[in-house]
């Protein structure tokens, strides 16, 4: 149901052309994504979201995002299997 919300959000933000609250609900698809562990999913919305702070100069939202970013690649590299080395 969360995501149907986030989903609808999204849409009618781009119908109204408001680029804060494409960038908010994009952060939130991203939030609900990086929650269940679907990765790609949540970079992808993180990725977006990130591109229209640039674009618009949202610093702060930015550098937020950069930080999820990042807490995804941490995550990716830990539960990878640590090979041995010979």
């Amino acid at each position: 149901l969360a995501l149907e919300y986030y989903e609808k959000a999204l849409q009618i933000a781009q119908q109204l052309n408001e680029t804060f609250y494409i960038i908010a609900s994009l952060t939130a698809l991203g939030d609900y994504y990086y929650d269940r562990k679907n990765d790609k999913k949540a970079y992808e919305n993180y990725k977006q979201a990130y591109d229209l702070t640039k674009e618009n100069k949202y610093e702060d939202n930015a550098n937020k995002l950069l930080i999820r970013i990042d807490n995804l690649k941490k995550r990716n590299s830990e539960e990878r299997p640590k090979q041995v080395e010979k």
